[in-house]
């Protein structure tokens, strides 16, 4: 099972570290084995942490960045957060779409893709709420949608 995190990325989580990793450890003890990152902002930074302190207790799990841009000036940076985080990199997206939207197919990506999303969402506006709307609906394959927000 593969699990994705969507969050605002101009916050600082520090107080909801505690609260993320417990949630991320539920879903490894629960089955989810792969888990799915933007690598952008905060949250994504704060959640590839969690994560990977999480890989020596279970070292069997998966950590992906998933790249939105193929250009080289993405994959270099994504290579150094791959290096510290011990992620890997990957490209999803099978066609050509203009830089404007890439992001947006990238994050249904990681939707279409995932059992679960653990969130931390509070505005109703942006990519980081757009894309947790769209976890949400009937339609999505999304299982359970985790926000750390609401336990606050």
């Amino acid at each position: 099972m593969n699990c994705t995190f969507c969050g605002h990325g101009n916050r600082l989580y520090d107080n909801h570290y505690d609260k993320l990793k417990s949630e991320i450890k539920k879903l490894i003890e629960f089955g989810v084995t792969t888990f799915y990152n933007g690598g952008y902002g905060n949250f994504d930074k704060t959640c590839l942490r969690a994560v990977k302190e999480l890989k020596v207790i279970y070292p069997y799990i998966k950590s992906y960045i998933v790249l939105a841009y193929r250009d080289s000036n993405h994959i270099e940076k994504h290579n150094y957060i791959y290096k510290y985080y011990n992620a890997e990199t990957i490209y999803t997206l099978e066609y050509a779409i203009h830089p404007k939207y890439a992001v947006t197919a990238r994050n249904k990506w990681m939707v279409d893709n995932s059992d679960y999303m653990i969130a931390y969402v509070t505005n109703s506006y942006g990519g980081a709420y757009a894309n947790f709307k769209y976890a949400k609906r009937k339609n999505s394959n999304i299982t359970q949608v985790i926000n750390i927000a609401d336990v606050d």
